[in-house]
């Protein structure tokens, strides 16, 4: 199906969707806003309640903490100064303690006149539920109860506790009266929410238009007293919201289409056509086609694309064929330095052979006709050519890290060090060495190159040490996602001014070790930062020296690769 017709098709089908949808869907959004409204009060009457019940238990901590007064327990005065006080200075219009049978001891209230007061003084209270649980050592609150001034009471009763021993109960009397203790529940007056409070078909408190016939309601109970609480709103808010919705839907229906039917036809002109040309444009580059033209046109802005397309390819042919013909020129003066490498170590080598054997014959047949000047020349030749035949060795092996690197693998670098001790046996053996390591890590490298570079750094700690027997060093940890290796000896150290050019060829420190070619470390260096570490040492004359250097970690390695 061509595009124009699939865009006629998809109007089509979106105009019908959207019209039978809106239309059939009043009545399902009606109702699920209704049920939406329903949850909603729901939630409401949830946090009314919890409000209610955070009111109950403050007042319940209020007598608790009271109750803790010695003068409670103390002489007739005393006790009745102090439910004076706790009557004037709390919400509650009325106090009273029992004795642990449930008698009145004394008893403080709003108006309360002597005569009254000693009326109700050994007052048998054992049979009211509240003062029976505070008895029995819980906090209560009593179901409420109309007073005579048409507000409700209720009757929070707590133990009074001396020595572990409930010897009585405090009972304090609330008035449930609009104004104060359900003002917090109470909503705005300019919202159309109605709040009720029952307790056993009683109604406790109200507010809002509970006189509308078409309330939405919803209820929650409260834990500590058995109250309930219902938040209502009218039917016809919930409605009337959906219907302004609706039409607000229908209209912008109608937009949409409309804008959506001039927009499809305008960007199929302008866009759609140039887009495909363009991404087949680009399939081509990445077939590597360079050079590769496109003609999109149209407007201004397309026209200045294609023109940057084609620019990029141009320059991509051009950087493609440079590309080629240097990798040519760097193949072949790998191949030819390789060749050169070759060539030039056995050409140095066999001479260097000739002169240290004929120096030796010489030595052994005339040494004894010599004197002491001519054998220590012979000597000191020998050693030079034995030196320079190292150099050789080390230079071929720092000219071979490039050429011959190998494949990088994932290694093991206890093994790697493991075989680079066994290398240098012999010099481990004569210089009575100690080597210690901890569980070493793999690492992503050329395992050759690793044995290499361990192999140097042990050869250098062991060389340069004046120490009866040399001790080493070498530790790993993980750092910022790399592992970070650390070869410490305890040996002569390094002056500072000679570290920064430590690990160029041929330095050797301050040391005139003419046994030394000073290439060790920039191999070292060399083989380091091929597999994208760093290396440095830190080090004091006269306290050792620690060499670091980081590799990558396997899961490293792959991430780049990715």
């Amino acid at each position: 199906m061509k595009l124009r017709r699939a865009f006629a098709v998809v109007l089509v089908v979106v105009a019908v969707v959207l019209t039978v949808a809106v239309a059939s869907g009043f009545q399902l959004y009606g109702d699920a806003l209704e049920q939406s409204e329903r949850e909603s009060l729901g939630g409401t009457a949830d946090v009314t309640a919890g409000q209610l019940e955070d009111l109950l238990a403050e007042r319940s901590r209020t007598v608790e903490l009271h109750a803790g007064d010695p003068a409670l327990t103390s002489t007739d005065e005393e006790r009745r100064a102090s439910l004076a006080r706790f009557v004037e200075r709390t919400t509650f219009q009325g106090a009273s303690v029992v004795d642990a049978d449930g008698r009145i001891l004394d008893i403080e209230s709003e108006g309360l006149s002597a005569a009254e007061r000693q009326d109700l003084s050994g007052s048998d209270l054992s049979d009211r539920l509240y003062v029976q649980r505070a008895l029995d050592g819980e906090t209560h609150v009593s179901d409420p109860v109309a007073a005579e001034t048409g507000n409700f009471i209720v009757t929070i009763s707590t133990p009074i506790e001396r020595d572990g021993e409930i010897v009585g109960a405090l009972n304090a009397a609330l008035h449930l009266d609009d104004d104060a203790f359900f003002a917090s529940v109470a909503p705005d007056p300019s919202a159309d929410t109605a709040v009720r409070v029952t307790t056993d078909g009683t109604t406790l408190f109200e507010t809002g238009p509970w006189d509308r016939a078409d309330l939405l309601a919803a209820g929650s109970d409260l834990e500590t007293a058995d109250w309930t609480v219902t938040v209502a709103r009218p039917e016809a808010a919930v409605v009337g919201a959906a219907q302004t919705a609706t039409l607000l839907q229908l209209g912008s229906v109608v937009i949409v289409l409309v804008t959506l039917v001039g927009f499809a036809g305008w960007f199929y002109r302008h866009n759609l056509r140039q887009v495909d040309a363009l991404l087949s444009g680009f399939d081509r580059l990445a077939d590597r086609e360079y050079g590769t033209r496109v003609d999109l046109g149209a407007t201004d802005e397309w026209a200045e694309i294609g023109r940057r397309f084609n620019a990029v390819s141009r320059e991509l042919a051009v950087r493609e064929r440079e590309l080629e013909a240097t990798v040519d020129r760097l193949e072949q003066s790998r191949a030819e330095l390789a060749q050169f490498t070759h060539v030039a170590y056995h050409d140095l080598q066999e001479p260097l052979r000739m002169v240290s054997a004929h120096l030796t014959l010489l030595e052994s047949e005339y040494g004894d006709d010599l004197d002491a000047e001519a054998q220590a020349s012979i000597a000191h030749a020998v050693t030079g050519a034995e030196r320079m035949r190292q150099l050789i060795d080390d230079l071929l092996a720092f000219a071979r890290l490039e050429t011959d690197a190998g494949e990088s693998t994932t290694v093991d670098t206890e093994q790697v060090l493991e075989r680079a001790i066994d290398n240098l046996d012999v010099s481990v053996t004569a210089a009575d060495a100690e080597i210690e390591y901890d569980v070493l890590p793999a690492v992503e490298g050329t395992e050759r190159q690793l044995v290499q570079l361990f192999q140097n750094l042990l050869s250098n700690a062991i060389e340069y040490n004046e120490a009866g027997t040399p001790r080493v060093t070498i530790s790993a940890s993980e750092c910022d996602g790399r592992y970070r290796f650390s070869v410490a000896d305890d040996g002569v150290g390094i002056p500072e001014p000679q570290q920064d050019k430590l690990f160029e060829l041929f330095t050797r420190g301050d040391r005139d070790d003419e046994s030394r070619t000073g290439v060790g470390l920039a191999v070292c260096k060399r083989i380091v930062e091929a597999h994208g570490g760093d290396i440095w040492v830190d080090s004091t004359v006269g306290d050792g020296s620690t060499f670091y250097f980081t590799l990558p970690t396997p899961d490293e390695h792959d991430s780049e690769r990715r």
